[in-house]
């Protein structure tokens, strides 16, 4: 949730137009599989960051970009089913 922590309000305060938490994903149209409790899984949340980061390039305007990923949030954090699949088992 982007209110967690209140990084929303520290975010907005701070001057970024856009900031996504897991409901701003899944008003999207994320795929739920696509997601853990805390929001969407890295590998997802950098493939969308390519897609809006070519959609700014094109804009010829200067830009900031930045992304906030918890997939490694420790002590647990969560394995991205691509993880997963390339056999991960341990953070460290």
């Amino acid at each position: 949730n982007i209110n967690f922590g209140r990084k929303g309000k520290f975010l907005s305060s701070h001057g970024y137009d856009e900031n996504y938490g897991r409901d701003e994903w899944i008003n999207f149209g994320a795929d739920k599989t696509k997601m853990n409790e805390w929001g969407v899984f890295d590998d997802y949340l950098l493939t969308k960051a390519k897609e809006k980061l070519k959609e700014l390039h094109r804009t010829n305007q200067r830009f900031n970009l930045t992304l906030l990923t918890v997939e490694m949030h420790y002590p647990r954090g969560y394995y991205s089913p691509t993880c997963l699949e390339r056999g991960a088992k341990t953070y460290e």
